[in-house]
């Protein structure tokens, strides 16, 4: 078992030790599947998990409604990879949830679906949504909720 450790104050929070651990992930998550963000996403929606989230899902909604808010769900996609998206079928799962409850629900998927990714990314090695992704997602947002107020 590989395990990178950076301690000294000069590498401690900077990039080399992010590139460092986010390589010796990677390599890690040839051996181990549980490393890789397709395992981790899938297990935050097993049956239990699920269970589980939806009380606190619930609770978030008896909330803003207690509040005079009405609860609007914005669902971003997993940004890995969108030409051969594996989470639709999460996106589906929890979009009806919410609708279920009453919720309007915004897919941002569509926005990025089938598009190339690595377009979106923050930097070339990190899939978080960087500055286009979130303009589009901003654009998305207001087209969807514009007409509220």
């Amino acid at each position: 078992f590989l395990r990178l450790r950076l301690t000294t104050s000069l590498v401690r929070g900077s990039i080399i030790r992010a590139f460092l651990v986010s390589a010796g992930n990677k390599i890690l998550a040839i051996f181990d599947e549980r490393r890789r963000y397709d395992f981790y996403y899938r297990s935050l929606y097993s049956e239990q998990r699920w269970r589980d989230h939806q009380e606190t899902l619930l609770d978030l909604e008896k909330t803003t409604r207690g509040r005079g808010i009405r609860l609007t769900v914005l669902i971003l996609p997993e940004f890995h990879d969108f030409q051969h998206y594996q989470f639709s079928d999460i996106h589906k799962k929890v979009a009806g949830f919410f609708r279920d409850h009453g919720c309007p629900v915004l897919d941002a998927l569509k926005e990025f679906n089938g598009k190339e990714a690595t377009q979106f990314w923050v930097a070339g090695d990190d899939p978080h949504p960087g500055a286009q992704a979130n303009q589009l997602i901003a654009d998305f947002v207001f087209e969807g909720i514009k007409d509220r107020f």
